[in-house]
């Protein structure tokens, strides 16, 4: 798509590593939270259909950061998705650094929520054929 949109390549697409590995790093943390109470509660599969669609629309990948209002753009930033896509958006399309400071911020909070989210799956993992 860079070739077919004539977006120049700069040497800033070597930044995709880090932005994709705390994207991966966060979602699979995350999803080790979601597979353990996804056992235990049937009906979260479907809330999470929908948070997930939710989610996905109040995170700028189809519509650009530039049409929130000030006073609201840094309460945006909340969302992780907004970080990962903005970097995305830099290191592709605009030829600049990701942003750093917010990527370290979800880093960390990939990283406590994996020490958090390891445990007790393994801890459970036992319980979840009784459950199933």
């Amino acid at each position: 798509m860079l070739l077919f949109y004539r977006i120049p390549f700069t040497w800033h697409l070597v930044e995709f590593f880090p932005v994709l590995l705390v994207f991966i790093l966060f979602f699979y943390s995350l999803s080790l939270f979601l597979t353990h109470f996804g056992v235990l509660f049937k009906d979260l599969r479907n809330l999470t259909r929908y948070i997930t669609l939710f989610w996905y629309f109040t995170s700028p990948g189809i519509w650009d950061l530039k049409l929130i209002p000030e006073n609201l753009s840094k309460i945006i930033w909340i969302n992780p998705n907004v970080s990962f896509f903005m970097s995305f958006r830099n290191v592709f399309m605009y030829g600049k650094s990701p942003h750093y400071n917010w990527l370290g911020l979800w880093f960390l909070i990939s990283i406590i929520l994996l020490i958090l989210g390891i445990p007790v799956l393994y801890k459970s993992d036992k319980n979840y054929t009784k459950v199933i």
